[in-house]
């Protein structure tokens, strides 16, 4: 298990290899602790296991059979076709944010692009087993760590049910997909505003969703 985000940050220029991953620490008497380089380091394993490219993976594996037409994994060398571009607050004022970083160096925790149609389209894929079966996804959401964190998932309770969500950000953006697979309802929210407080909407959101289906 790979626990130190130092990785990254000291290899902002380039793709993350195995041999980066020496400078990587875990305390084995720690709590839960959210990694990206975790994630970096999931997506070396299954590449080596593999022998293809994180890349083709998630084409044949997800974006093919999900029907996600609009996603990909951002390249320096690529520009993507309507990118929305992202922005931060610098004072009182909203500015243009650069990413300043090679986006490959983030592959397996950050480098993918999508839109709210095409995670709609994940999450249906999810429902209908066409990427994942219902036992996989059964353990996928089972608590590993107690009423917090199943594998890949933050877990939320809502009526005694467990359900699925996961926020993310990075220089001038954060999302947050929410699955409540039991009410079969999905919240997405993307903004091109890095301090966007996308977990207030989503509460607001899931109040809404439990008021309309309330007898």
């Amino acid at each position: 298990v790979c626990a130190s985000d130092l990785v990254i940050s000291n290899h902002l220029d380039r793709r993350i290899t195995p041999r980066d991953l020496a400078a990587a620490t875990v305390d084995p008497k720690a709590g839960l602790e959210y990694s990206s380089t975790a994630y970096v380091c999931l997506g070396l394993v299954l590449e080596a296991v593999t022998g293809r490219s994180y890349e083709s993976l998630l084409q044949e594996k997800i974006f093919d059979p999900a029907g996600m037409k609009d996603s990909g994994l951002m390249r320096m060398d690529h520009a993507v076709p309507g990118l929305a571009r992202g922005y931060h607050r610098v004072g009182n004022k909203i500015a243009p944010a650069e990413l300043g970083v090679a986006m490959e160096a983030l592959d397996g925790a950050g480098s993918l692009f999508t839109t709210a149609r095409d995670l709609w389209r994940f999450d249906q894929a999810l429902n209908g087993e066409t990427i994942l079966s219902r036992r996989m996804q059964d353990l996928m959401v089972s608590q590993q760590v107690k009423g917090r964190y199943g594998y890949g998932w933050f877990l939320a309770e809502q009526g005694g049910r467990y359900f699925p969500w996961h926020k993310g950000d990075f220089h001038g953006y954060t999302a947050v997909l929410v699955r409540q697979i039991h009410r079969k309802e999905t919240i997405v929210i993307l903004s091109n505003l890095e301090e966007a407080d996308v977990l207030a909407l989503r509460t607001k959101l899931l109040q809404i969703l439990k008021a309309d289906s309330a007898p």
